[in-house]
């Protein structure tokens, strides 16, 4: 049994399943201020981030708010986390880019 908060990023559809179980916070994860502010107001002992760009014909002509979003956006929850103490479970996809 897990003891503590149980913080769920993202509204999409595994997001939407996930809120089911537990509470959510929509944020912008590409928000650094954002993500640290909600990862020190309520410490939770889990966050799982379900939260991405998704709309893969879109990355490619802006590649700048995909990289901010599943780049950025986890890299400011794992530095937030390991901040405060809190767990982090990140999913992704299997959409994969070849890199050109």
């Amino acid at each position: 049994m897990i003891s503590g908060n149980l913080l769920v990023i993202g509204a999409g559809q595994l997001g939407n399943e996930l809120m089911r179980l537990s509470w959510s916070a929509d944020i912008n994860i590409a928000d650094q201020d954002a993500v640290l502010t909600i990862i020190e107001h309520h410490k939770p002992f889990l966050v799982i981030n379900a939260a991405a760009y998704t709309a893969v014909d879109k990355a490619e002509s802006d590649p700048q708010t995909a990289f901010a979003v599943n780049k950025d956006g986890p890299a400011h929850l794992a530095r937030a986390c390991a901040k405060f103490g809190s767990a982090l479970v990140h999913v992704s996809t299997d959409y994969v880019f070849d890199g050109n």
